[in-house]
């Protein structure tokens, strides 16, 4: 009898343990999903802000761009992408998009640019295309 007492009390204490991983772990996780701006009630959250900071090291050497910064840029690229789609301009980019992007690729092997994460291709295309976009309308 004493022995189920131990393995239940052990068994209590490593429900209790695990418990406070999975609460711990859960306010972490939604404190990263945290909200810095919206345009048109699309959210854009701190996970889309590293995701564009991952971008930006790829594309050249912005490490040293200040958050306000980047996140004015990435504000104002989505602002123009946002325009777009409402606006009567029916271009594809996606040809240069790619192309950008397989050049850009290219000049990092060339120059034996080490990026410190896996690159993230569908990201990196995003972010190229609005970025491309924004350049379009201001030119």
């Amino acid at each position: 009898m004493r022995i189920l007492q131990k393995i239940n009390n052990q068994f209590k204490q490593i429900l209790i343990i695990l418990s406070l991983f999975y609460f711990i772990s859960f306010n972490v996780q939604s404190s990263e999903n945290k909200i810095i701006f919206k345009i048109n009630e699309k959210a854009f959250t701190l996970i889309d802000l590293e995701k564009r900071i991952k971008y930006l090291e790829f594309v050249g050497n912005n490490r040293n761009l200040g958050k306000n910064l980047i996140i004015d840029d990435f504000i104002s690229a989505n602002l123009f992408f946002e325009n777009f789609k409402y606006s009567n301009n029916k271009n594809n980019y996606n040809e240069k998009i790619i192309k950008i992007f397989n050049d850009i690729k290219e000049i990092n092997k060339n120059n034996n640019r080490i990026i410190n994460h896996e690159i993230d291709e569908e990201n990196i295309l995003q972010n190229i295309k609005i970025d491309y976009i924004r350049k379009t309308i201001l030119e």
